[in-house]
């Protein structure tokens, strides 16, 4: 029996996971997750116009912009996604391909267990380009 591999797509907005056997190389129909949140200009977000403060109180505070929270959030969604996978043993490789910022995200939020699952990663934004052509980002399966 063959296994099932994930493989994560993403930006800071959108993610598509593609599920397929292992050592196939095709890859379609994925299920897509928006955060439309992050999509949104800072003059959208309904705080202040400086956002957010990242540590510390008072004027001095350093602050970090809405739509960059709101990236966390999603980073942290698409994790705590992976690691309900993992627990059920929905997946054994893991693949990424997340814009560079993201794919930091990402990183920062795995846990240990399955960053160990990752079978190779591409710090690129492929979610808008056609499923077929993906593969060829990664130069283990070129």
């Amino acid at each position: 029996m063959n296994q099932i591999d994930w493989m994560i797509v993403a930006n800071g907005s959108c993610m598509k996971l593609f599920k397929f056997e292992d050592n196939s190389r095709h890859l379609e129909n994925p299920s897509v997750t928006l955060h439309p949140e992050s999509s949104l200009k800072q003059k959208d977000f309904d705080t202040d116009k400086h956002g957010k403060p990242s540590h510390g109180f008072g004027h001095d505070a350093e602050t970090v912009p809405a739509k960059k929270i709101e990236e966390k959030k999603f980073a942290k969604e698409i994790c705590e996604f992976l690691k309900k996978g993992h627990m059920n043993k929905e997946f054994s490789k893991l693949y990424l391909a997340a814009s560079p910022a993201f794919l930091g995200l990402l990183r920062d939020s795995l846990p240990k267990d399955i960053q160990s699952c990752i079978a190779e990663e591409t710090n690129k934004d492929l979610t808008k380009i056609q499923s077929s052509e993906i593969w060829g980002h990664f130069p283990s399966r070129k």
